[in-house]
């Protein structure tokens, strides 16, 4: 008997290893009912998780932990059940409540390292969408980056995503760029940089943890060079005009936020940040109606959000009502449909985003048919100046068009220093004839 029972276990294990879960896992089933133990319990709760039965393998590991409280392949295997079942419907619900409950309980029962890591990135997920960032960094502090792979992962459809350990770097460091802690914030930023130097996020969080930290004129030269970055979205320039305004160059600032808001990768519920900061150059420029109509503009989508509205909001309020009264001016009369005054809003970035830039001409210079950037050489005989080919109208991205366009400030990673970038570019008046 013993000896029949010991072939079907070592059958089952085949098939488990096999990856023929529900086979191994019926086999299993019947052993456990027969002759119970600490080695067929957890390979039959694996065998019911792999195959989908999680209500029926966390049934069966808790049963086998409450036998075997000190088999540490239980208490693994039950953990792996209680992500599965219980963890990840609470990332995907954005619950974070049930989310901390749920890894606390799997904490508390396995100190299997991978589990620890999956659990850990799990938990800093939820809370970085809910703005948790305690709660971010706590949990990132339960392990190290050495703990964490460092290779890409590689979904079933060959897209490649980040490593466990970049996203480590990224969520801790933003937590603690969040909670004011500026010189730790730029460390792991700058720790996680040295392993994934081409990591807009770790960099970005290095510029404004610099700016945090009182080195304006140093976070500014970073978020400078970001804007060369392949993947640099209109987010960086928001930075950017926002740094500059803080260093007092209003006129750049306000063409950088607009030409930053103009961006369509995301809706107006995800700018409310940066309205309000055009609100405030604007303020400065003393363009009372552009400030007015942005601050209506966030209180209207507040408003159909369902979201309170913030006390740098009501404080810019304030401040252009008291400019409106010392001008002896009302607030401006303004639409009361949040999509028509989008449009209005709009219509002010289009004519921000180049206002008072000085028009140059030049031609296109050859480059690399696959590189994103390239140069513009000058009549003037000045220096050329780069320029994104995503930003080269299509038909002038051929090497030798003549082009008219605009300079901003920007930064010259290669030679480490403040330099120039073309925009507004339109096929020059000769190339239209």
């Amino acid at each position: 008997m013993k000896q029949d029972l010991n072939a079907r276990y070592e059958n089952a294990d085949k098939l488990r290893l096999a990856r023929r879960y529900e086979e191994a896992g019926s086999e299993l089933e019947s052993i456990w009912n027969e002759a119970p133990s600490k080695f067929v319990g957890w390979r039959l709760a694996y065998c019911l998780r792999k195959a989908g039965r999680l209500e029926e393998a966390e049934s069966i590991a808790q049963q086998a932990l409450d036998a075997y409280p000190d088999d540490a392949f239980t208490r693994s295997e039950l953990g792996w059940i209680l992500r599965e079942k219980h963890l990840r419907s609470a990332k995907d619900d954005r619950d974070l409540g049930r989310a901390l409950e749920v890894a606390r309980r799997i904490v508390a029962v396995s100190d299997n390292k991978m589990l620890l890591v999956r659990v850990v990135l799990d938990v800093m997920k939820v809370a970085k969408d809910k703005g948790s960032w305690e709660v971010v960094l706590e949990w990132s502090e339960r392990v190290s980056s050495e703990d964490l792979r460092a290779e890409p992962v590689v979904l079933p459809n060959g897209t490649r995503v980040m490593s466990q350990r970049q996203i480590w770097y990224i969520g801790r460091s933003r937590a603690l760029l969040e909670l004011g802690r500026y010189d730790e914030a730029c460390s792991v930023a700058r720790a996680g940089l040295g392993e994934f130097p081409n990591c807009i996020h770790l960099n970005r969080t290095a510029a404004l943890a610099l700016e945090g930290a009182g080195e304006l004129s140093s976070a500014i030269g970073e978020m400078q060079a970001l804007l060369a970055h392949p993947r640099a979205d209109w987010y960086v320039k928001a930075d950017l005009a926002r740094m500059l305004f803080r260093a007092g160059n209003a006129a750049d600032a306000y063409r950088l936020i607009c030409e930053a808001v103009l961006s369509t990768r995301q809706s107006d519920e995800y700018k409310l940040t940066s309205y309000i900061t055009l609100a405030q150059i604007a303020l400065a420029r003393n363009d009372l109606d552009v400030a007015a109509m942005h601050v209506a503009l966030v209180k209207a989508i507040a408003a159909e959000q369902g979201w309170q509205v913030k006390r740098e909001v009501i404080q810019t309020e304030n401040q252009v009502l008291a400019a409106l009264k010392a001008a002896g001016r009302q607030w401006p009369e303004v639409p009361k449909d949040r999509v028509e005054l989008s449009r209005m809003c709009e219509r002010k970035w289009r004519e921000g985003q180049y206002e008072g830039l000085e028009l140059h001409r030049g031609t296109v210079k050859p480059y690399p048919q696959d590189r994103a950037f390239t140069f513009i050489q000058r009549d003037d005989g000045a220096e050329d100046v780069f320029v994104l080919v995503q930003d080269l109208p299509e038909n002038c991205r051929k090497p030798g068009s003549r082009v008219e366009f605009a300079l901003v400030s920007s930064f010259d990673r290669k030679k480490g220093r403040e330099s120039v970038r073309a925009v507004n570019i339109r096929c020059a008046p000769e190339a239209r004839r």
